[in-house]
This record gives structure tokens, sequence and C-alpha cells, in this order.
């Protein structure tokens, strides 16, 4: 499942959005806020799936105290940047409270972005586990540069996302690619659609 939006924010331990959102293959989003106790593991998978700065609480927080941050935080971000919209809310806890926790992805350096080459390319095994999946390898895919994590990155297969190491491709010709299902991202769900053959030129 993959979905695009620009602010995800989630309150309450009942919230059907976090089923949801563990199910996500993809996420492009620039801020996800899980005012909700616990959510480190949510958290880190958000940002493993593509989200750029994401907003949790490590421990358990007392319902005023996630109400009074999460209002200070929204208001904040209409006229702050992220990071200090997010030191701005804090300043409204308890000292009692064990303060929430701001993790935000590394920008991708310009060299690394080359590398990723975010065109159609055919996966390539170099050594047994090392670069992803066995079963997927030779395969065509199409590189989403933004969920690149730790050297890994998610590649688009037909019907399905999985995890790549970096670089361990080539680019794929016009003939592999021909017949192959193109995904594109519209309105946040993905849309596969298959490329036809050309028809055979007439006889002379």
């Amino acid at each position: 499942v993959a979905f695009s939006c620009d602010v995800v924010y989630v309150a309450g331990m009942h919230d059907p959005a976090l089923a949801c959102l563990g199910r996500l293959s993809t996420l492009r989003a620039s801020l996800a806020v899980l005012n909700v106790c616990r959510s480190e593991k949510l958290a880190r998978h958000l940002l493993s799936k593509g989200v750029r700065h994401v907003v949790y609480w490590p421990a358990a927080v007392h319902d005023p105290d996630a109400v009074s941050f999460g209002v200070t935080f929204v208001r904040s971000l209409f006229q702050l940047k992220i990071a200090e919209a997010f030191t701005e809310a804090k300043r409204c806890l308890c000292d009692s409270e064990r303060a929430p926790v701001l993790l935000t992805r590394r920008p991708i350096s310009p060299a690394a972005l080359g590398r990723l080459n975010p065109g159609v390319v055919v996966l390539e095994s170099r050594g047994f586990g090392r670069s992803g999946r066995p079963d997927c390898a030779g395969k065509v895919a199409t590189v989403l540069p933004y969920t690149t994590m730790r050297g890994w990155v998610k590649v688009q297969l037909t019907g399905e996302v999985v995890s790549w190491r970096v670089g361990h491709w080539r680019e794929a010709t016009a003939e592999e690619m021909e017949g192959r299902s193109i995904v594109s991202h519209k309105g946040g769900s993905a849309r596969a659609s298959v490329l036809p053959r050309p028809p055979p030129p007439p006889s002379p």
C-alpha cells in the first residue's frame, strides 16, 4: 500500500489510523505526528517508509499534556519550521513528563542521489541476501529515491514494493522495459498499467 500527503496526525491509542500506518509500504509525507504513548516502533517504521520527520512519545503521557503539546505544535507550524515548532511545543510540558522525540531523515547527498538513478532498472544480486530478496534479482523495477535509508531504498515491482541495496542494479534497456508494468502514483495510490507491444510492420 502506498500513500502520499503532507502531514499525518494521529492521537489516541484507539485511532484506526495506527493499524493502517503499520501496513504501509510507502508513505510520502513531510511530517507524521504520533501523539500516542510508546510509539517509537511505529515512528521508526514510518521513517523507513519515506516520512521526512516523525514526532513520537517514547513513554506513557498524560492526556492533558498530550493535548497541550499537540495543539501548540500544530499552531506553531503555521509560523515556524518543524524543529522550531517542536521545541516551542515542548515548553508547555510538565517537568515530570518524559519529553517527546523528533526523528528526522538525513537528506540525500547529490552523490548518493546520482547512485540512486530514480529511473527504471534491473535488480542485481551481489551476494546472497546482501542485495535484497533473492527472488527479485533480475526483475525490472522503479527506484523510489525518497525512501532511501542506511544504504537501502524501496523499489517498485509489479504489484509490490521491496527493499533493495542502493546501486545493486543496472539501467534497464528498452527491450527489458517493453511490456512490463509501469507504475504511476496519483492521489496517493499505486496504479499499474501494461505497456502494449507495438504492432508488427505491414507486409510489403
